[in-house]
């Protein structure tokens, strides 16, 4: 589904989402030439929306497979197919879609949604690239949390990556492994990400001001000698948000550990962590804080 037509958005036409989604389920069987996503979510009406509003979910060059409401198809009367989208009707109590859609990322030149690069899985979402995922209310104040579960092929994929904690991981029959990330904070479907491919992996382990322990990572798709860079990047974080707290760089931290690529590593920053790196560019063995500009002897950019 696609649409090709420029929409003007006016903000007195602005009307509050008439559906309040609480959870979200993604399944990816990721792939470069044919990802299956089934995604599954919980939904209630919110009271003080009209009695007659429908819920509309965005769709963008989406093959549709399937769709239920509580484990059984709509009636005909209650779903209309778009161009750009679904809509379900005659839904007042809370209820549960699972929708099944398959997407081409290999074809996808537009790079919104998933897409492939040098042989890897990525997204980009923002401002409206997750209704080229799955169908969705793709806006951006339809808040809820993420669950996501990716399945791939271990040789060609062997970090899989989103946005949360990793809570699960699992070897499947045929050379296949899956990775499970939780969100526990709400956020727009803009802000979903996704990675899937070959990293050379740098974690930093850190000690949590709560003395709670967080695991700091970072990635890269160039050499070993490139990705030590990273290593130094995670190395001058000073201060860490991370669940609400501050991480103490002053407390004892394990051993640095290097990471090469095809071990299976899984990397993120879980929690909600956001990072502030300075000096990203410079090798492990210098810790002057700059502004990551200046040229760095061996560094594509020296």
């Amino acid at each position: 589904m696609r649409n090709d037509t420029v929409v003007t958005v006016r903000r007195s036409d602005y009307r509050a989402p008439a559906f309040v989604i609480e959870r979200v389920e993604l399944d990816f069987d990721l792939d470069s030439t044919q990802t299956t996503v089934t995604s599954r979510f919980t939904v209630r009406p919110d009271p003080g929306a009209p009695a007659d509003a429908s819920f509309w979910l965005d769709g963008e060059d989406l093959e549709f497979v399937e769709l239920t409401i509580d484990g059984r198809p709509p009636a005909a009367q209650d779903i209309e197919m778009h161009e750009n989208g679904i809509a379900l009707r005659m839904l007042r109590a809370p209820f549960t879609v699972r929708i099944v859609n398959q997407i081409r990322p290999a074809a996808n030149t537009e790079l919104m949604g998933l897409y492939v690069s040098n042989g890897r899985l990525f997204t980009q979402c923002e401002a409206e690239g997750f209704r080229r995922i799955t169908f969705f209310p793709d806006r951006p104040d339809v808040m809820t949390r993420y669950r996501v579960t990716l399945r791939a092929d271990r040789e060609q994929f062997p970090v899989l990556l989103a946005n949360g904690n990793l809570v699960g991981q699992a070897e499947l029959p045929d050379g296949r492994h899956a990775a499970t990330w939780d969100d526990p904070y709400a956020k727009p479907s803009y802000l979903f990400a996704l990675v899937a491919g070959r990293f050379v992996v740098h974690e930093e382990p850190w000690r949590r001001a709560s003395g709670r322990d967080a695991l700091l990572q970072g990635g890269v798709d160039g050499p070993l000698q490139v990705a030590g860079y990273v290593g130094g990047a995670v190395e001058h974080v000073g201060v860490v948000a991370a669940g609400g707290e501050v991480v103490d760089p002053d407390a004892q931290r394990r051993p640095f550990r290097r990471h090469h690529p095809g071990q299976g590593v899984q990397c993120g920053l879980g929690g909600g962590v956001e990072a502030l790196v300075r000096g990203g560019l410079q090798p492990p063995d210098r810790y002057d804080v700059d502004d990551g500009t200046a040229p760095v002897p061996g560094h594509p950019r020296g």
